[in-house]
């Protein structure tokens, strides 16, 4: 039998993947999980994703199963959000905060430092946790930057975090990064050629 890490596309360019039928004849997997799987695999070389958004995603699909509601957030989203044009404006967002059963805000320490934006985070993580409906929170700051913050505006926020969050850290290659550094080292071989 072939190991589970083969996975072959041969043809990149084309409007189809070809992939070993491994994880589709799995006894091991879910239907759901093979679906998962082999999307993930039909999707170009240079998508961009973190290891910690694809387990958010995973629980946030595990839930749905279970006719749980979920709303994903990017960080950046609740400060643009956060701006009510009426009192029933107000009302309706924080319904789409505190309804669901699961929340996610994702790439939290992406929104701009302001005093708005820092305030407009910090209200909607208090105003969850007050809820007491859970929340997945990704970021790419280290555990230690954010226990080590300076700023009393980011202290606030993250103490609330630690206080209901089980932090779990993920190491591994920055995708964005290793894109980026491929993108400089292509656009330095034309421009030297």
């Amino acid at each position: 039998m072939p190991k589970a890490s083969s996975v072959c596309r041969v043809i990149k360019n084309s409007n189809y993947t070809t992939m070993s039928n491994y994880h589709l004849r799995s006894k091991n997997l879910s239907l759901k999980a093979i679906g998962l799987l082999s999307k993930v695999f039909s999707l170009p070389d240079d998508w961009d994703y973190s290891i910690s958004g694809l387990v958010a995603a995973c629980i946030a699909n595990s839930l749905m199963a279970e006719k749980k509601s979920i709303r994903w957030f990017q960080s950046t989203q609740l400060v643009e959000l956060n701006s009510f044009l009426d009192e029933e404006d107000y009302y309706r967002y924080l319904s789409n905060i505190s309804n669901p059963d699961l929340i996610i805000i994702d790439d939290l320490g992406a929104e701009r430092g302001s005093d708005y934006a820092l305030e407009r985070v910090y209200s909607i993580i208090e105003y969850r946790i007050s809820t007491g409906k859970p929340m997945i929170i990704t970021t790419n700051l280290e555990l230690e930057e954010m226990k080590s913050a300076t700023d009393i505006r980011k202290i606030r926020t993250y103490d609330r975090l630690f206080r209901v969050c089980f932090p779990i850290p993920f190491h591994g290659v920055s995708f964005r990064k290793k894109h980026a550094r491929d993108n400089f080292e292509t656009m330095n071989e034309l421009l030297n050629a």
